[in-house]
């Protein structure tokens, strides 16, 4: 009986190293462009005279014949199906296995020849793992999913409507951080975090049913984009008019959290959002009413870089660290007024906190009961109160301000 040779196996990169490559690829010096289209052009000139050699050469061989097997062992033996089977045809077959064993939730491509059946059809097959099967992105939990999630984005998209009225569709040049700008930028990073968080648990979802990560990686990318396009467009018909630099933020939020989930770094890297008190004195909002943006005054942004994680990829042991992280804030005072406030503020933060997640961990708080899941998912998007602490900057006054929780007005 002929001896199948083991498949050939193929480690499958991440998309992020892909396009880098491939960048650095087009960027390279013109000069090595050349040189690399001179060897192209050269190596296929060379075809036609191979071809020709051949040609010349074939009547000296003396007719004898090109044989790829010895004539000891013919070609039908070499591609005999196993003992038993049923007379075949062949076909290429090219298999995703996944998750292949002893390799976590990786992916891999397979390359081999397989036996087709009489009756099938020669074609290029995906499986899934043994027992299992991929589901279509029109399967009904997914299709549930998606649909809960773009009938929310519409919901929340249309209150602001309700909330303040309807108007004519219109957009308007929002920009980004300054000091006169709607909110301070802090719009900018709550579209940020949000649609980052968002991206990162529909990742979570898809996979869990079934489906692969390149898959569930996409309908995350797609469904939390259109999200924030459906939010905005409902925006255009309210006060707050339609922001390209909203949509902006929603797309670059969606990218960083999908690229931290699938590069397993959201137990080094954290975004949440938290609230804190606003404390302004009735003396600054005399002349003042309360208008669109004034509710981001009592929250504050956070990007989060974890002790715990940090020790796992450097193998130190942290001890009582592993509880601690540390924080890059963001977070404005006093804007969304008409007339504006005189005594706006703009604040980078600098925090030291608690992990409370990690925390959860070690006192055994189970990660697979429903409760321990919405536990965990909770403190990794929300900052809760009181459990940092630091500096903050104004970037308006130019002054420094704490150690404190950034629960006041300064």
């Amino acid at each position: 009986m002929a001896r199948r040779a083991a498949p050939a196996r193929f480690p499958r990169g991440n998309g992020a190293s892909g396009v880098i490559a491939g960048f650095f690829f087009l960027t390279k010096k013109k000069s090595a462009n050349r040189a690399i289209l001179s060897d192209m052009r050269t190596s296929l000139r060379r075809i036609p005279l191979a071809a020709l050699s051949v040609a010349l050469l074939a009547p000296l061989a003396g007719g004898e014949e090109l044989r790829l097997f010895p004539a000891t062992v013919p070609a039908s033996g070499v591609f005999a199906p196993p003992e038993g089977a049923a007379p075949s045809r062949f076909r290429l077959a090219v298999r995703l296995a996944w998750p292949p064993a002893g390799t976590g939730d990786s992916e891999r491509f397979r390359i081999g020849v397989d036996h087709a059946a009489p009756e099938e059809t020669p074609r290029e097959v995906l499986a899934a793992p043994a027992g299992a099967s991929v589901p279509s992105v029109l399967a009904r939990s997914t299709a549930l999913t998606t649909g809960v999630v773009l009938v929310g984005a519409s919901i929340y998209g249309a209150s602001a409507g309700w909330a303040h009225g309807f108007n004519a569709f219109r957009s308007g040049d929002e920009q980004w951080f300054g000091r006169d700008t709607y909110g301070g930028g802090s719009d900018k990073s709550s579209h940020f975090i949000v649609c980052a968080s968002l991206a990162r648990e529909l990742a979570w979802v898809y996979d869990h049913q079934g489906h692969t990560r390149t898959e569930s990686t996409a309908l995350a990318l797609g469904v939390t984009v259109l999200s924030g396009l459906i939010v905005e467009v409902w925006d255009g018909f309210t006060p707050y008019g339609f922001s390209w630099q909203d949509l902006t933020a929603d797309v670059l939020g969606t990218a960083t959290g999908l690229i931290l989930t699938r590069g397993g770094l959201n137990d080094l890297i954290g975004l949440r959002i938290g609230k804190v008190g606003t404390g302004i004195p009735e003396s600054e909002t005399d002349e003042s009413e309360p208008f669109l943006g004034t509710a981001y005054s009592t929250e504050v942004y956070s990007a989060d870089l974890k002790i715990a994680g940090v020790a796992r990829r450097l193998r130190f042991r942290p001890g009582p660290a592993r509880f601690l992280l540390t924080s890059l804030t963001y977070s404005t005072k006093g804007y969304g007024y008409v007339p504006p406030i005189p005594d706006r503020q703009r604040l980078v933060g600098f925090e030291l906190g608690l992990n409370l997640p990690e925390i959860l961990s070690a006192v055994g708080v189970p990660e697979t009961t429903w409760w321990g899941i919405f536990l965990y998912k909770a403190l990794n998007f929300f900052r809760i109160p009181f459990t940092s602490f630091g500096f903050r900057y104004d970037l308006n006054s130019g002054t420094w301000h704490g150690p404190d929780t950034g629960n006041k007005f300064y």
